[in-house]
């Protein structure tokens, strides 16, 4: 199993992601989030596929689709927190840190 933690900024939520491989190709999601829209994406998403993670482009993508329909805010890192967990348990990807930093005014 990979999980993850995404602080998602100003709003303050908290997200946790679990993906379990559930076969070669794809993975099973728990989603949990005191955000609203969040849990509403979980309710919807809880599974993905190798077909859902390299789909080009990836905004026609299922996630994405859901994602859109779901939370408030086009900048909210919770959707690729969930690609990238879900990428990390099938071997796509390494587990490796992500993060935005924004730098002080020049």
């Amino acid at each position: 199993m990979t999980e993850v933690e995404i602080q998602a900024g100003a709003c303050g939520f908290l997200t946790r992601v679990q993906a379990q491989k559930k076969d070669a190709k794809s993975v099973s999601l728990v989603i949990t989030s005191d955000c609203e829209a969040v849990a509403k994406l979980a309710g919807e998403l809880a599974a993905l596929g190798w077909d859902d993670l390299l789909r080009r482009p990836f905004a026609q993508g299922p996630a994405a689709a859901t994602a859109g329909r779901c939370l408030t805010h086009a900048a909210c890192p919770v959707l690729s927190g969930v690609l990238k967990c879900a990428e990390v348990e099938l071997g796509l990807n390494l587990p490796r840190e992500a993060s935005i930093r924004f730098l002080p005014p020049a």
